[in-house]
């Protein structure tokens, strides 16, 4: 399996795993929870959308978050040298 393929099942497997979890927490009326896990079900999902068709990299992931990290920390600079 290529790093491309394993990401996608990686992703498909977490997306599947939320969607189980939401669907529990709503037959017992923990919306909240439900709706949290729902939405990284289809996050994960859509990672595992782009990295089938070749629009992301593992390395483009991580790149991302760490920016996104440093911005809510209110690193600026670090930002711009992450970017």
């Amino acid at each position: 399996m290529t790093g491309s393929a394993a990401s996608v099942a990686r992703y498909i497997g977490k997306a599947e795993r939320a969607l189980e979890e939401a669907r529990l927490l709503l037959g017992n009326d923990k919306t909240e929870g439900a709706c949290s896990r729902a939405y990284y079900a289809m996050h994960d999902a859509a990672h595992a959308a782009l990295f089938a068709t070749g629009d992301e990299t593992q390395d483009a992931i991580i790149k991302t978050h760490l920016a996104e990290a440093l911005s809510y920390r209110g690193s600026n600079a670090l930002v711009a040298q992450a970017a």
